[in-house]
This record gives C-alpha cells, structure tokens and sequence, in this order.
C-alpha cells in the first residue's frame, strides 16, 4: 500500500498538470490514500479520456546512429531544458515505467544537479542519469534483428496504446515533454508517428570516419569487431556481416541515417551536428528550445564545465583502423 506522504507528493506534482484536467485530479483526496499508485494512475487515464478522444502529447525523440555523441547530447537536453526523461531506476521497474518516472520525479527530488554529463558505451552514470531504455522499449516492440525489419512497429494494438498512455501521462502529471533517445527508434519513426502524431524529432550528426571509429572500437571491447554487432541493425544486417569490420560500421551509419532521412518528418524535426554541439553548445540548445519552444535553463559555466568533460575523453584507437575507415568512405563516395 502507499504511504500518504507518497501521496501528498503525488498530489503536488498533480497541481501542476492541465486546467482542463483539473477538476478531476482534484477530486483524488484522502479517501485514496489507501490506494494503489496503478489505481490512481488509471482513474486519471479514465478521465483524460472522457475529455480528449485522442493523443494530445508531443513527445521529443532524438534519433541517430551509433556512437554520434547522442548520450551526451541527451544529457546535455535533459539538463539544461524543460524535458521530462526517464532515469536509471526504470532499468529496476521495467514494467512500471510511470512510477520508476514518478520515483525519480518527485522522490529523489530529480533536478539538473544531478546529470552527471559522463556515460560508459551509452549508459549515463549515477541513479538519475537518463536511460535509453532499451529494455523498456521492449515493453512496445520486438527486440530482434535486423531491426529495421522485426522491430519496426509495436508488438500489437495494446503494447501501442500502452506507450500512448505511458507517454500522455507523463506530460498530464509533468505538464512538460518527455525526451527519449534510443538508436532503435530509428527504424521506428513510422509506427511512432502513427502512436504520437504531435511528436517531435532531433536528428543528430557526426563526422562519419569519427562515428564509424567509435563502433568499431565499442565492438572491440565486446569481442570480435566482425562477429560482434553494437546497437540496432539495417535490413541487410547479415550481407554486412560478410565484409570487413571497418566497411560493416560505415555501411551501419550510412544505413541508419537513410532510414532516418527517409521517414522522419520534416516539419516536425530539426537536425544537429555533433561537431557544432562541441564548438558552441550555449547556441545550439538555444536553438533546439526555440524548435521545441521550451525554456532554456542558461548557465554557461556549467555547460563549459559539461564541455570541458566531455572533450577529455579522446578517441584512441589504432591508426590503422583509421585508415581503413577513411579509405573506404572515400572509395564508396561517402566523405571528399
């Protein structure tokens, strides 16, 4: 059972939700107390839906390939604007993804201090480090390669309507977006639009040889770089797996970005280089909260803080991988 004290925070982080929701949520008082959180969770769903007929929200969703900075980038959104985001305590509560959020919320007492820009391979450090939350996402869709063929759309109506409701919630108790970056969503943009057709999309963008790299060396660390595969796969995963491994992570961020191009929509979307982000990122989240019309919390001794972190990590790897990566790009026309 829920102790009052979780409800009383409930209740406040309530306050803040739409007028037209209100009257309703006011009614939520004491007599729940006893209550489960899934109950009064579903008894606000039951009252959105008695008033709206369909998804309002706009979630944020920043897609690109492997190993382009998106963690990074994430944090630096999560902690500088106005976002909602689910943290590390969703990987304990899979399958309670509006109270791990709430969790986060309103009991650790979530804020931007707590964003540590630091991750290891995409998993950012710390309890409230925003998550990919790659397995929560299985909740919704298949976990499978290639995934740009088996994990395209939602596992069915409900695992659909599920999210729907994970993500309108979030923005009725937070009264703000949630952001969510996962490279499988890639090959998702279509069955997330039809989910959420007043969601949002960042694509971001890095130098190909510098990207291609960074996954080749995450392979290595996991075992052999031909062998192993790191994060989402195009349809033609195992074609690719019969070239070299410095072609197989070129063609890799060559094919994730075409299937972003090819479906994301571009009146909805903004696009970002990583190279940018690290020579001015003070401009560039200015630009992405005018895009998403969000306040941006300006601090720009932290951000050169963040930045300061960021570029003390350097890639090291062997100069011939580098090579090989290069030559390749240039042989099939990708960079001049």
């Amino acid at each position: 059972m829920i102790h009052s004290n979780f409800i009383r925070s409930l209740k406040r982080k309530l306050f803040f939700c739409r007028t037209d929701l209100r009257e309703s949520i006011d009614s939520v008082n004491h007599d729940l107390i006893e209550a489960s959180f899934d109950s009064i969770i579903n008894r606000i769903w039951e009252e959105f839906c008695s008033i709206k007929k369909e998804i309002d929200c706009k979630p944020i969703f920043i897609l690109s390939s492997p190993r382009t900075g998106s963690t990074f980038f994430y944090q630096l959104i999560c902690k500088y604007l106005n976002v909602q985001y689910l943290t590390n305590v969703t990987e304990v509560l899979l399958h309670k993804p509006l109270l791990s959020w709430f969790i986060s919320s309103a009991i650790l007492n979530k804020s931007s201090g707590f964003i540590k820009c630091e991750s290891n391979y995409g998993v950012s450090h710390g309890i409230s480090g925003p998550t990919e939350a790659t397995q929560l996402f299985q909740n919704w869709f298949y976990y499978k390669h290639p995934s740009e063929i088996h994990s395209a759309d939602f596992i069915s109506i409900d695992a659909k309507k599920d999210m729907q409701k994970t993500f309108q919630l979030i923005e009725i108790l937070s009264g703000s977006s949630l952001i969510t970056k996962n490279t499988w969503n890639c090959f998702r943009i279509k069955a997330l639009s039809s989910a959420f057709p007043n969601a949002r999309y960042i694509h971001l963008k890095r130098n190909i040889v510098d990207s291609s790299l960074s996954t080749l060396q995450a392979r290595k660390t996991r075992g052999n770089p031909k062998i192993i595969w790191d994060s989402a796969s195009p349809h033609n995963l195992y074609d690719l797996q019969t070239l070299p491994s410095h072609e197989q992570v070129v063609e890799q961020q060559v094919l994730t970005n075409k299937a972003i191009i090819k479906s994301i929509p571009t009146d909805s979307s903004i696009s970002v280089d990583y190279e940018k982000l690290l020579d001015n990122p003070q401009l560039i989240l200015k630009q992405i909260s005018e895009f998403l019309n969000l306040d941006f919390k300006d601090s720009n001794l932290n951000l050169k803080k963040d930045l300061n972190s960021r570029r003390s990590f350097e890639l090291s790897s062997a100069s011939s991988d580098r090579e090989n990566i290069l030559k390749y790009c240039k042989k099939m026309g990708y960079i001049r």
